[in-house]
């Protein structure tokens, strides 16, 4: 999630004021109406817009923002995590059939989705997963290419980029954001 904030945050400093408002008034929208509370999310929203602002299009100025106070960082993952968690469980169709029965567990009074929400897209400190980088590519309608590092003598990389066969039609809710928002590039090395 740091990876793709990051790669987030420095583009979106880029836009307008204006620009920035109208993604920013999207999201709050969009966690509003999949029942999330806003005083669940603002604290985190107030982290994230302060990185935007404070960043200019300046990677340095976001690394030295993060150095010296962590709680923007983690705020801001955490707004992401909520975010990838409204996207899947408004979405829960067209995820299930990735998500193992381990992975949920059992209980009466929720959905599949919302136990492996809460069990492995809330929480601080999990792992993220393929299912949680394509939620969050689809929720705020980026492209993601990531390059896996791996020990292997290759001189070559192939990038797996998710996000790629988004279209700039209209989504039945985050229609307002523009396609792409973002295209971001990350490296992945096991075991990091």
């Amino acid at each position: 999630y740091r990876a793709f904030e990051f790669g987030l945050i420095t583009r979106l400093s880029q836009l307008s004021e204006r620009r920035i408002s109208d993604i920013i008034t999207v999201i709050c929208h969009y966690l509003d109406k999949c029942k999330y509370q806003r005083s669940s999310y603002e604290d985190f929203m107030d982290a994230f817009i302060e990185d935007i602002k404070a960043c200019q299009g300046k990677e340095d100025i976001l690394c030295a923002r993060w150095k010296e106070n962590e709680y923007g960082s983690q705020s801001a993952v955490m707004l992401l995590r909520l975010l990838t968690s409204a996207y899947l469980q408004s979405h829960a169709d067209d995820y299930m059939a990735f998500i193992t029965e381990e992975l949920i567990g059992s209980n009466q009074e929720q959905t599949p989705m919302q136990l492996f929400c809460q069990r492995n897209v809330e929480c601080m400190g999990v792992e993220s997963d393929q299912i949680h980088i394509v939620a969050l590519c689809n929720a705020l309608r980026c492209k993601v290419s990531i390059i896996y590092l791996d020990d292997s003598f290759s001189e070559t990389t192939t990038p797996l980029v998710i996000g790629e066969a988004l279209s700039d039609e209209r989504d039945e809710i985050l229609g307002n954001i523009p396609f792409p928002l973002a295209s971001i590039n990350m490296l992945y090395r096991p075991g990091h």
